[in-house]
């Protein structure tokens, strides 16, 4: 019975965190996003490479934070839809660099020490990061957000911000191969608090006036000119995106993380192996 009684409370003390160690790592794979450009399913060809690194610090063997940096790229663009919208003829290729911190809980414990290796997880957190729609004139890439497609500029107005927030969320798997060395693959969606991503939200401006303070903007915020090959009529108030949502973007990739700790920082159940050590 004393037996038992010790060797309940020693069990019973393991569920607080014992010990605490870093790992860092890398991760590559693809990014995409839903928006103006891309409101429904994704096209294969909106894909860009993504990859960044982390730092991910474990607390116990279900509960670990992450801080990351992540870049990558997506492609919104309308001549990839069915249906009327090809002919609204707009485009983007949108550059993103992302630093987030993260919380991660385990859904089974990973203690690799005790030989729990695998463990799928779900995460959530917050964001900031800097976004670039650009498109290409006359075969060079140019930035948007500069050119005021949306009318932002006129009368003296400012273009909106590059810089914004957004709430990452998703799950992951990961595998220990050893005591060092673990991988893994984590898919995770970003709400981003702009609707700018690529470079699309709300109504056309005076396409005339525009193009009295830039040729350039007035071209790429209206291309269905272009797309007719024919003069259309000035489309000012007009829906050119949708104003009531935001944009979204997400990535899919690979994991693989060091782990910077001896077995008995790695250790979770100092209590317990204590004990039996002494029976």
């Amino acid at each position: 019975m004393r037996r038992l009684i010790t060797f309940t409370f020693f069990l019973a003390i393991t569920f607080h965190i014992q010990a605490q160690y870093l790992e860092v790592g890398i991760n590559g794979g693809a990014m995409s996003y839903i928006g103006d450009l891309q409101p429904n399913t994704p096209d294969t060809r909106s894909f860009g490479l993504s990859g960044g690194a982390y730092a991910r610090y474990n607390f116990s063997p279900l509960f670990a934070a992450k801080f990351s940096g992540t870049y990558g790229q997506f492609v919104g663009a309308d001549k990839y839809a069915y249906g009327s919208r090809k002919s609204r003829n707009l485009e983007s290729v949108t550059t993103i660099y992302e630093a987030a911190l993260t919380g991660e809980m385990n859904l089974t414990k990973f203690d690799i020490v005790d030989g729990r290796i695998t463990a799928p997880y779900i995460f959530a957190g917050v964001a900031g990061f800097y976004f670039n729609p650009q498109v290409k004139v006359q075969g060079v890439l140019t930035d948007l957000q500069p050119l005021g497609t949306e009318g932002q500029l006129l009368n003296g107005g400012k273009g909106y911000s590059r810089f914004a927030l957004s709430i990452p969320a998703g799950a992951g798997f990961k595998i220990a191969i050893n005591r060092r060395v673990n991988v893994g693959f984590e898919f995770g969606f970003r709400y981003a608090f702009t609707d700018y991503l690529d470079d699309v939200s709300g109504n056309y401006p005076n396409i005339e006036e525009l193009a009295k303070q830039s040729t350039v903007a007035a071209a790429m915020s209206y291309r269905m000119p272009e797309y007719f090959n024919q003069r259309l009529e000035n489309p000012q108030g007009t829906p050119r995106g949708d104003k009531y949502k935001n944009d979204l973007y997400y990535q899919a990739g690979f994991t693989l993380s060091v782990n910077l700790a001896t077995k008995e920082k790695m250790e979770f159940n100092k209590e317990y192996r204590a004990f039996m050590k002494t029976q």
